[in-house]
């Protein structure tokens, strides 16, 4: 893990109402690390790669071990959202906007890799902060193994 290994979330992702288990938060983290490893902006249209090894390395799994977990990690965040409350910009009131996490998901079994697209209306909570956000290393929760334990952990910063 670099020193770049730095997630940075907007607080109202941290409250929102959402369910991830723990290998989809895991997932999602590291796509998100790896894509400022490499220097690349997220944008709707660019695919985050997470390899088997680099997933296993991270989080301490054996070989085989993260291949199944990275492959049902992948299919079953596709069908996940997420509910955030934010105050409308057209009217000054409350509201909540329900996505989805990522727009789409590409195993690729051959080269043990998941590739994922963050969906659109995702992208400015996990990029291009400038207030109103928590930030921590991804080393901190690498080896939580509960999805509580990160939900908390995030709560907490």
């Amino acid at each position: 893990m670099t020193a770049k290994s730095l997630i940075v979330k907007d607080n109202r992702l941290i409250e929102a109402c959402y369910r991830l288990d723990l290998a989809e938060q895991r997932l999602i983290l590291l796509a998100i690390v790896r894509a400022r490893d490499a220097k690349k902006t997220i944008t709707a249209d660019l695919w985050l790669e997470v390899s088997v090894k680099d997933y296993n390395d991270t989080y301490g799994f054996g070989d085989t071990a993260g291949y199944k977990v990275l492959n049902t990690a992948a299919a079953s965040l596709f069908n996940r959202y997420v509910r955030i409350s934010l105050i409308d910009p057209a009217t000054g009131k409350d509201s909540h906007l329900s996505t989805r996490w990522v727009s789409a998901c590409h195993y690729v079994e051959q080269a043990s890799l998941v590739r994922i697209q963050i969906s659109p209306l995702m992208i400015p909570y996990i990029t291009n902060l400038e207030s109103k956000f928590t930030s921590y290393q991804l080393k901190n929760v690498a080896k939580m193994t509960s999805a509580y334990a990160i939900r908390l952990f995030e709560l907490m910063m």
